[in-house]
């Protein structure tokens, strides 16, 4: 946990680099948390935030090459700014990454923000390896915070595979924003690529399960505790899924994307 404190590096190397053969549990990789807040604007909504970043690195955060690695998450954001422009999480060369815990892999709590800025290129990359998310969370979750993403959200290529046990690839609570433009939520490259999105558990009590919002037909969105399809803004032209690949997805509760809460946002431009 960086806490109170600054770690910058000046490498673009990654940050965690996982080489060694065998098998690896982590009760967490990169947790992040700080003291300075401030009120922002965030499309609409006015959101307490950190300002503080305790981790400035302008490489890749954490790189699995070949190992089987589990971990709680891969990021934590607590009351803190991260400022991303390399991918938080590479998997490479039949990596297996495992988030198992009660966290979403990328876990952006109550006043926790991250920006990235990656274009033409993907935040979670994941190439002739395998992703699993038995969090009940999602694979990103922003929790009364914010995430802004120029670029896409997942790339996936060379035969890799993301499994989503039981829930969904983005999920936003308690009026946080999540905003991506200029890239998909998943972006296929060469290979047989695949993406199963699993929600095993039964349909909440009031949610609404659509495929209908407005330019982004087709694609499964879970609405819950007052959220109505207006959270969901999709700008015309945007992709949702782009190359070629299969997104499935499955169960009385399986949704891409989940909103939580009448003021939760997220927001889709190309």
């Amino acid at each position: 946990m960086i806490s109170d404190a600054v770690v910058t590096t000046s490498s673009t190397a990654p940050l965690l680099s996982f080489t060694e053969a065998g098998s690896h549990t982590f009760a967490g990789t990169i947790h992040l948390d700080g003291v300075a807040e401030q009120f922002e604007m965030v499309e609409g909504n006015l959101l307490v935030l950190g300002t503080d970043k305790p981790l400035r690195h302008a490489g890749v955060l954490v790189a699995v090459q070949g190992p089987n690695v589990t971990s709680n998450n891969v990021v934590r954001v607590d009351r803190a700014l991260l400022e991303a422009s390399k991918a938080i999480l590479e998997l490479t060369g039949g990596a297996v990454f495992t988030v198992d815990g009660m966290h979403a892999a990328v876990d952006v709590r109550p006043k926790g923000k991250i920006t990235a800025n990656v274009p033409g290129d993907a935040l979670i990359k994941i190439h002739a390896s395998t992703m699993h998310v038995n969090s009940p969370a999602a694979l990103v979750s922003v929790d009364a915070g914010a995430m802004l993403v120029t670029g896409h959200l997942v790339g996936v290529s060379g035969g890799g595979t993301l499994n989503i046990l039981n829930g969904a690839l983005v999920r936003v609570d308690n009026g946080g924003v999540f905003r991506l433009t200029g890239g998909s939520l998943i972006q296929f490259g060469s290979g047989t690529n695949t993406v199963n999105i699993t929600g095993s558990s039964p349909l909440c009590m009031g949610c609404t399960l659509t495929t209908a919002i407005p330019n982004l037909t087709g694609v499964p969105v879970l609405l819950a505790n007052g959220a109505t399809t207006s959270n969901v803004s999709v700008a015309p032209g945007f992709t949702a899924y782009g190359g070629t690949g299969s997104v499935n997805v499955s169960g009385p509760s399986g949704a891409v994307l989940k909103v939580d809460g009448s003021t939760s946002k997220i927001v889709l431009a190309p």
